[in-house]
């Protein structure tokens, strides 16, 4: 969860919840009913949205945010994650420090929640939600020629794992079989090519690679 640290907490804040039902598999969306009930039982939601295609989470955090709400939850994976936290970052968001967002995990990567130990579970996750205890979290992005800046919260694969998953988007419906992955792995061995970037951290002299 990301906030401004002197952020004033209400006593029911009114989340708004964007859902991908198609994380994890689909699991995502199978769950939902039952994960709608009992979020209805111990928080206040105030909308609920659903992502229909790629790029979706990211435009309805956008509209979102422009809209005045502050408390944002998204329900998938590190792919939601990164689209919601795109919408939160464009050129049209007041001022990203001022939102609480957190993110219920349904998916098949979930690296950001490893790394910051967010319960897996509902109902450990919700009494996270409720102790209201939040950290203001540092943001990457990127720039590439010819395509607007892309936000970052946790990874930014630059290299071979980002050639390799666009390699294999053409067959994202067959991603449910690992060995998929593993054969894209071996293929692409032979097609990749070492890119050049400069990085640049807290603005100092960029490190050229």
């Amino acid at each position: 969860m990301a906030q401004n640290q002197h952020m004033q907490h209400l006593d029911k804040p009114s989340w708004t919840v964007i859902v991908n039902p198609f994380a994890g598999n689909g699991k995502a969306g199978k769950k939902w009913p039952k994960i709608r009930q009992f979020l209805d039982q111990h928080l206040h939601l105030q909308d609920v949205f659903f992502t229909t295609c790629p790029g979706d989470a990211a435009v309805i955090a956008r509209r979102v945010v422009a809209s005045g709400q502050k408390y944002i939850i998204g329900v998938g994976g590190d792919g939601t994650n990164f689209e919601i936290i795109n919408g939160l970052f464009s050129p049209k968001s007041d001022n990203p420090q001022n939102i609480t967002y957190a993110l219920l995990p349904i998916g098949t990567g979930n690296d950001w929640i490893r790394h910051h130990r967010i319960p897996r579970k509902l109902k450990a996750w919700v009494e996270m939600i409720q102790r209201e205890k939040t950290t203001l979290h540092d943001i990457g992005w990127i720039d590439l020629e010819g395509t607007e800046r892309k936000y970052f919260i946790n990874v930014c694969g630059l290299a071979y794992d980002a050639f390799v998953v666009k390699y294999l988007q053409p067959w994202r419906r067959w991603m449910i079989h690992p060995i998929v992955y593993m054969l894209g792995i071996l293929r692409c061995l032979y097609l990749y090519k070492l890119p050049g970037a400069a990085i640049s951290i807290d603005s100092r002299e960029p490190l050229v690679a």
